[in-house]
C-alpha cells in the first residue's frame, strides 16, 4: 500500500511538470537585442573644394589634387579662376590662360570631365585665385558607431551601447584606398568596368591566333 501510494504521488507530480513547463518556458523570452554590429562601411558623399591664389597652383599641388580625384572623385570638375577687370595684369587674358592650364593638367592626370571659366571680381588687387570643386566619396563607419575605449586617444571605460564589430569596420574604412570603387560598375569608367571585355580583346594575341578578316555586310537585289 506505501509503494502504490508513493507511485502515485510520483505520476502526480510528474503530470504536473509536464503541465507548467510550456507556460513557464512561454514566460520567458529569448529575443534580445544584439550586441554584435551587422552594419559595414557606408560611403557618404561631399563637396571637395581646394581655393588658393594662383601663384600656389603648382604642378606639385595639382598632382595632389588629381591623385584625390582619381580615387575619391566623380562627375565634372570645375575650374574657376579670378580676374579684376580694373588691374592692368590681373586680367581676364591671364585668367583665361591660368583656367586652361589647370584644366589641361588635371585632364592628363585622369579627369576626364573638366568644366572650366573665370570670374570678374572687382577691387580684388593683382592676385587671383582659382577655385577647383568636385564631389568626392569617401568610407566612414557605420552610422551610430563609435570606437572601443582605449582607442583614438578615448578613455578606456565600460560602454553598454557599444556594438561589437564597429570599431574593425572603422579601421577598414580608413584604409580603404579607393572608396568609390565600392559602388561597384557605376563607380568605374565604361572602358574599366568590362573586365571579361577586355580579356577577350588580347586573347587572341595572348595565344598567338590572328584575328579573323571583317567581312561587310550585302544586301539582296
Amino acid at each position: 500500500m506505501r509503494t502504490c501510494g508513493f507511485r502515485n504521488i510520483v505520476r502526480m507530480l510528474t503530470v504536473a511538470a509536464v503541465t507548467v513547463s510550456p507556460l513557464a518556458i512561454s514566460a520567458c523570452s529569448m529575443d534580445r537585442p544584439t550586441w554584435v554590429n551587422g552594419q559595414r562601411v557606408e560611403l557618404h558623399q561631399s563637396s571637395e573644394t581646394t581655393r588658393l591664389p594662383v601663384s600656389e597652383i603648382n604642378d606639385a599641388r595639382l598632382a595632389g589634387i588629381a591623385a584625390h580625384y582619381r580615387s575619391s572623385g566623380e562627375g565634372a570638375v570645375y575650374v574657376t579662376v579670378t580676374y579684376d577687370p580694373k588691374s592692368k595684369s590681373n586680367t581676364a587674358m591671364k585668367a583665361s590662360g591660368e583656367a586652361a592650364r589647370i584644366s589641361t593638367y588635371l585632364r592628363r592626370k585622369g579627369a576626364a570631365e573638366v568644366t572650366s571659366d573665370i570670374l570678374p571680381i572687382n577691387n580684388s588687387g593683382n592676385n587671383s585665385e582659382a577655385l577647383i570643386t568636385y564631389d568626392a566619396v569617401t568610407a566612414h563607419a557605420p552610422r551610430d558607431c563609435n570606437a572601443m575605449g582605449g582607442l583614438d586617444g578615448g578613455e578606456t571605460h565600460s560602454d553598454e551601447d557599444y556594438r561589437y564589430g564597429c570599431t574593425i569596420e572603422m579601421q577598414l574604412a580608413r584604409q580603404i584606398a579607393n572608396p568609390k570603387d565600392l559602388k561597384g560598375r557605376d563607380g568605374l569608367r565604361p572602358e574599366e568596368a568590362d573586365g571579361r571585355r577586355q580579356a577577350n580583346i588580347v586573347e587572341d594575341h595572348r595565344t598567338g591566333e590572328p584575328n579573323a578578316a571583317l567581312e561587310g555586310e550585302s544586301a539582296s537585289q
